[in-house]
């Protein structure tokens, strides 16, 4: 997940330093796509915002699945997602920029 221990998790009293996915997560959607026959669908469990330029670029990734923490029936209900068994209206509690953003637009515009 993204919310783990590792410098650039978050958690209790402790922000990410960056919005970037942590560790080689990046690498592993990138090696997942490239080795897959078909399209694959990234599942980003975690609260916060996370950069998915990349993935989304990636002609390989046939969908962004954001499931934010969805506790107990969570797997079923990806699945389900997944799998067209429902639909959950594709609308996201929060907006989701590239990490580029930060550097480029000043925080007092």
């Amino acid at each position: 997940g993204i919310d783990n221990d590792s410098p650039s998790g978050e958690g209790e009293g402790k922000d990410r330093n960056s919005i970037y996915l942590p560790g080689m997560q990046h690498a592993l959607v990138r090696a997942v796509a490239q080795a897959a026959i078909k399209p694959v669908t990234v599942v980003v469990l975690g609260g916060g915002a996370v950069d998915l330029s990349a993935e989304k670029a990636n002609p390989k990734v046939g969908s962004i699945l954001w499931a934010g923490y969805p506790g107990q029936s969570g797997g079923k209900a990806i699945a389900d997602t997944i799998f067209g068994e429902s639909n959950p209206g594709g609308r996201l509690p929060q907006t989701f920029y590239a990490a580029t953003l930060a550097t480029s637009v000043s925080l007092f515009d």
